[in-house]
């Protein structure tokens, strides 16, 4: 290379470093959004979704950062998003409907599943038949008039628009809420509450693939009594009567109305647990210790369930425990028998949860017949609740 060869190329290199000095400078990246994700369980191929959106890119080019909280059988989604715990919270769409009608401001923005996973399967020698589910929903709430609180247990009931009864009933629960599939066509609701005017809805239209929301309000029945004069006190056992007769037997525990004063607006389960020798298990139901480890319940000496029994329909219900006494406010006084030796003999046979009522035979004489042929009967203790009225 000659000399005016290499004062060329010199030149040349000169002039390209100048250029390339010349351009602007990259602007820097945007900062991310940091973004929290609950999942409702613990990491696991069903979130691979997620999981690959975030390796893809997805969400950074959204410009946020996206971290998933896992999940698992004591954490609530919707409990995470509503502390402020994270943004956004995977969960059933049960469970945001309740939120809903509980008043707490969640939103659904997005359904993960295109279709339910969920499946019912049957034998096939069982006769039953799938059916499918009608796309379209009625759902709504029902309050009392007055106070605007829920009211828990009213049948709502599909009646025809020509005034037909259809088979298909729901109840609502303790947030007075239902949820009723139905077919396209136009209908009226029949609500009704022992304790309330019962509701004939105007008509409801439901157009294909809707989901119709609706709020209904019930005016409390106010009952009219005769007048009526006491002449003779009558032969029920008043509560302070019969606690004062059976406590100085020395068996049982006996907690009177001062005994709860303090903690008397506990959910019942959660004052019965504190007793020795009774415990709540998770369910929320209560338990003995002793002796066979179940219970009976009698509320004014009137036998109770502690929950709904499934043999029987819901129109042939009965209160239970904890719909009847939920806490301990309306409490004056409770006789607790932790296991069948406990119990008085004025108590027994409601002690015995397997002794069906024979015509014509005298609980205690079945009872006494039964057990020489077996020494299996079920012998279980008993709590009895007096209740203000009463006492």
């Amino acid at each position: 290379m000659n000399a005016r060869s290499r004062s060329r190329a010199v030149l040349h290199l000169i002039l390209a470093m100048g250029l390339s000095a010349c351009r602007p400078a990259a602007p820097p990246a945007p900062a991310l959004t940091p973004v929290t994700v609950q999942l409702n369980w613990s990491h696991q191929a069903q979130f691979a979704g997620l999981y690959a959106a975030d390796q893809d890119g997805y969400y950074a080019a959204e410009g946020l950062s996206v971290s998933f909280l896992p999940g698992g059988p004591n954490i609530q989604s919707a409990t995470a998003v509503l502390e402020g715990k994270a943004q956004f919270g995977i969960v059933a769409a049960d469970q945001v409907l309740l939120s809903r009608a509980d008043g707490k401001p969640l939103r659904a923005i997005a359904a993960i599943y295109r279709r339910s996973p969920r499946v019912y399967i049957a034998l096939a020698a069982s006769g039953t038949q799938a059916q499918v589910r009608p796309a379209q929903i009625i759902q709504g709430r029902i309050i009392e008039d007055r106070t605007a609180t829920p009211i828990e247990g009213a049948s709502v009931s599909l009646v025809a628009r020509s005034g037909r009864m259809l088979d298909r009933i729901q109840i609502t629960n303790k947030h007075g809420v239902f949820i009723m599939a139905v077919e396209q066509g136009q209908y009226k609701l029949r609500i009704k509450r022992i304790g309330y005017d019962s509701v004939d809805t105007q008509i409801i239209d439901v157009q294909p693939n809707q989901n119709v929301m609706v709020n209904y309000s019930l005016s409390p029945r106010v009952a009219k009594l005769a007048k009526m004069v006491i002449q003779k006190r009558s032969g029920l056992e008043r509560g302070r009567e019969g606690m004062a007769k059976r406590e100085p037997e020395g068996k049982g525990v006996f907690l009177y109305e001062p005994d709860i004063r303090e903690i008397a607006n506990l959910p019942l389960y959660e004052i019965l647990g504190r007793v020795e020798g009774l415990q709540t298990v998770a369910d929320g139901s209560i338990r003995t210790t002793r002796g066979w480890g179940c219970l009976q319940y009698l509320v004014n000496r009137l036998p109770v369930m502690e929950v709904p029994d499934a043999k029987l329909d819901v129109f042939s219900q009965l209160a239970t425990l904890y719909q009847m006494i939920p806490n301990g406010i309306d409490i004056a006084g409770v006789e607790i028998y932790r296991q069948f030796s406990e119990v008085p003999k004025e108590f027994r046979f409601d002690a015995w949860p397997d002794a069906p009522n024979l015509p014509g035979v005298t609980p205690p004489r079945y009872i006494g017949e039964l057990k020489l042929r077996s020494n299996q009967i079920l012998e279980c203790g008993l709590i009895n609740i007096w209740t203000k009225a009463a006492w």
